[in-house]
This record gives structure tokens, sequence and C-alpha cells, in this order.
């Protein structure tokens, strides 16, 4: 709840020129991280 909180509050205030490339990051390392569990481990 907090986070959330502070969150809405930060993207509001700092607008689209912050929030973008935080989310770009976080699909970045999601996308990554999906890559390596599905196909970089030794099997």
């Amino acid at each position: 709840m907090i986070g959330a909180r502070l969150g809405s509050d930060m993207a509001i205030q700092k607008g689209a020129w912050f929030i973008r490339p935080i989310f770009m990051a976080v699909v970045l390392l999601t996308i990554v991280r999906l890559i390596y569990v599905n196909y970089g481990l030794p099997t």
C-alpha cells in the first residue's frame, strides 16, 4: 500500500520522463530473466 502510494505520487509529480525509463528497465529485466530461465540453465 505504501509503495503504491509513493509510486503514484511520484508519477503524478515527475511525469512520463521519469516513469518511462524505469518502466523500460523493468520490462527489459523481465525479458532477460525469462530468457535466462527458459534457455540459459544447463539441463
